[in-house]
């Protein structure tokens, strides 16, 4: 009886914006969509944690674009290095603005990383936010920002041999 008046009432037409406000809502107070706000999103708290309860020596951030959540990471662990992986050429030199403010705890690397070593076609946009993709289609999606895809052949590491580098044990 309930979900008879709850479907009657919800699922007219007339309703769907009002449904799509709640959804979005509810989604949002499950931390979809706070990808810009660490506090929003719980990567502050979580990282909090992690700086007290274990002593966080290296963090490898993969994908690293322009370098926010490296920020976060270095400025919340005070005695973390950080290698971060941009293959983005532009996004990475965004990243370099960090390294003049966390003096020695950040190495950055114009790679990407996978499972293997290898090269691959990098697309983006000239003059791009740090968007990229190795799928031509979804940066061939960034017509919004109105200038020329970009394709560039980037280099791979294996995440296996920078681990092993680094003297990881387990990944």
């Amino acid at each position: 009886m309930l979900n008879k008046l709850l479907h009657f009432i919800y699922a007219r037409p007339s309703m769907q914006r009002h449904n799509n406000r709640r959804l979005k809502f509810a989604l949002r107070a499950r931390g979809y969509d706070n990808c810009c706000d660490f506090k929003a999103s719980g990567e502050q708290f979580f990282l909090n944690f992690l700086a007290k309860k274990f002593p966080v020596s290296l963090c490898i951030d993969i994908g690293a674009n322009k370098g926010e959540y490296t920020q976060i990471i270095l400025s919340t662990m005070p005695t973390a290095q950080v290698i971060a992986f941009e293959p983005q050429p532009i996004a990475c030199e965004s990243l370099k603005k960090f390294q003049l403010k966390f003096k020695n705890r950040l190495t950055i690397v114009n790679k990407a990383l996978g499972k293997k070593a290898g090269y691959m076609d990098l697309f983006y946009r000239e003059k791009a936010s740090g968007l990229a993709s190795f799928y031509k289609e979804n940066a061939s999606g960034l017509t919004h920002l109105n200038n020329k895809t970009i394709q560039d052949t980037t280099n791979i590491n294996e995440l296996q041999k920078i681990a092993k580098i680094n003297r990881l044990k387990k990944i």
